[in-house]
């Protein structure tokens, strides 16, 4: 300890004073928290490439085809992470697997994960990020504004806390990841002589430009004239009942008209509704095919009906059906016994030969 201690001493000057020693510290302090305050603004950066370590075990984490999990002890393409700025203090991260870009996905089962499978930026792809002590992050999801967690074997957006879990190491990997320059004002030196000032106005310009309404006049409404009917509404496959799936309207030309899912399938619930589903609300069926009778082919009338509907048609013909069977068969019963009461009152004033014969022989 007296070793130390004297070695200790050897670094401090004899005639430092503490009040030297405070301000040496304080300003070590300030180097330190400045060099930490550098990571955010180089993570800012389009095209920056970072790899994240994870608060569990301090591992890299990976675009891995189940999801974004930290248990790398290595460092390749697919622990990198290419950075898009979308606002102040917002990005987007495209995994280095598949080159899509992670989501702040819910999973499957109601699991939820980080996971980059996504062709383009959403809300669930946003991701908020504040700096922590030690240089380090916290990411907070887009779907829920949850702090995402470094589970172990899957990064969960789901967390109210920020700890230890919740704080990732970020280490910088390209040249893009760099901290703005920082602009140094010269000096200000009084000028012992002034410019002298010109009096003389510019020239104004008397040829106006085009005028804004010109401009909007000519210009195409591409707003207004935008498709009402997303292109993918009308490659949508039929929904399954059991979980919300309607199907599609029309003949030959089938459409979606309710909510096509990211997997391609119509239905009305939340599950075709939710996050990338495509709305088919404004597209309108194609009922043309009512004119395929003259070519001599059959259109099956449930194409025009939808969400059980057919079925109970289809419940109300065959109750018609039998109705008009059973009908018939008293009908015809009837008249069957009311010819046999006929005959039989047609022969009742004729005498039976047999039974004449019978008689004379008695």
């Amino acid at each position: 300890m007296s070793d130390e201690l004297s070695s200790w001493s050897d670094l401090v000057p004899s005639k430092m004073t503490s009040r030297h020693f405070i301000l040496v510290l304080l300003s070590g302090l300030a180097a330190s928290a400045s060099a930490d305050s550098d990571t955010l603004a180089k993570l800012m950066n389009d095209d920056c490439v970072i790899a994240l370590k994870g608060g569990k075990d301090e591992k890299y984490c990976a675009d891995d085809e189940k999801g974004v999990r930290c248990d790398r002890n290595h460092l390749k393409d697919w622990e990198k992470f290419t950075v898009k700025v979308l606002s102040d203090n917002k990005i987007a991260l495209k995994g280095g697997r598949s080159g899509k870009w992670c989501a702040d996905e819910k999973g499957s089962w109601g699991k939820k994960q980080m996971k980059c499978d996504r062709e383009k930026i959403d809300t669930w792809e946003n991701f908020e990020v504040t700096e922590v002590d030690g240089g380090k992050i916290a990411i907070q999801g887009g779907r829920n504004d949850k702090y995402c967690a470094d589970a172990g074997k899957v990064v969960e957006c789901d967390r109210e806390h920020l700890k230890g879990w919740e704080e990732y190491k970020v280490e910088f990997v390209s040249s893009e990841c760099k901290a703005p320059e920082k602009k140094t004002e010269a000096p200000a030196t009084k000028a012992t002589t002034e410019a002298p000032t010109t009096t003389t106005p510019l020239p104004t310009t008397t040829t106006p430009g085009p005028t804004t309404t010109e401009e909007i006049t000519e210009a195409p409404a591409t707003t207004t004239e935008a498709k009402a009917c997303p292109d993918v509404c009308h490659t949508c496959k039929d929904g399954g009942d059991h979980d919300g799936g309607v199907k599609l309207h029309g003949g030959s030309s089938r459409v979606c008209m309710h909510f096509c899912s990211q997997w391609g399938y119509c239905g009305t619930s939340q599950l075709y509704e939710g996050h990338d589903g495509t709305d088919c609300t404004k597209c309108e069926a194609d009922w043309s095919t009512i004119g395929e009778y003259a070519e001599g082919k059959i259109v099956s009338f449930f194409q025009f009906t939808q969400n059980g509907f057919s079925s109970w048609l289809l419940a109300v013909v065959g109750t018609s059906f039998m109705l008009f069977v059973v009908m018939m068969a008293r009908k015809y019963r009837f008249r069957g016994a009311r010819s046999n009461s006929t005959f039989i009152e047609l022969n009742a004033g004729e005498e039976s030969p047999i039974l004449a014969e019978d008689a004379s022989a008695a």
